[in-house]
């Protein structure tokens, strides 16, 4: 898997596709997604923190897709045709605060969700960890990554809960551990007060 994309992400390119805004998990029984898109049931499998369904972020994830189980909350930042940019969509009962989709040329490139809510702890529905590197990120300190999966978990040693989680498209540890993604930091801003 290639990591050559403008912003140093896994590229997922696909493409963009129109959108029907529905409320989140609209028509979507959560484990009945039969007869739909592999995307439409990775999103449907992340939105209810039921990682045991968890298969990867499909390489032909388009913003339709998403949008069949998410409900957009935000409008486009920008005016790029077809769209790049983060969207924030709606809570949903595994990501409580939301969840951030950023686009690249109209398809999904990662998935960020902070505090998600999953439905058994971590190792009993994926095993054991490929590797745990170093996290930046605020409030947390190590990173739990399943890189064939596509998931990077940001948590606290020694307390339960995870604090972030990173989608991506699967990739291998070694890339994962040169990409942005790896390396995503929590920025703090002073005060002009």
């Amino acid at each position: 898997m290639s990591s050559s994309s403008a912003n140093g992400v896994f590229p997922l390119r696909m493409k963009q596709a129109m959108t029907k805004k529905k409320p989140a998990n609209s028509g979507n029984i959560p484990g009945e997604t039969s007869g739909c898109s592999d995307c439409v049931k990775a999103i449907d499998a992340l939105a209810n923190g039921d990682l045991d369904r968890w298969r990867g972020l499909p390489s032909a994830c388009t913003r339709a897709d998403v949008e069949r189980v998410l409900s957009l909350v935000t409008r486009e930042v920008n005016e790029s045709n077809p769209y790049s940019g983060p969207l924030n969509y709606a809570p949903t009962p595994g990501a409580p605060n939301g969840l951030t989709v950023h686009y690249g040329v109209g398809a999904v490139d990662y998935i960020t969700v902070v505090s998600p809510r999953l439905k058994r702890p971590i190792q009993e529905m994926l095993g054991e960890p490929e590797g745990k590197i170093q996290s930046n990120l605020e409030g947390a300190s190590e990173q739990w990554v399943y890189p064939v999966l596509g998931l990077a978990f940001h948590m606290e040693f020694g307390e339960q809960g995870v604090n972030w989680l990173y989608v991506f498209g699967p990739t291998t540890l070694e890339v994962y551990k040169t990409s942005l993604l790896s390396r995503v930091r929590t920025l703090r801003h002073k005060s002009d007060k």
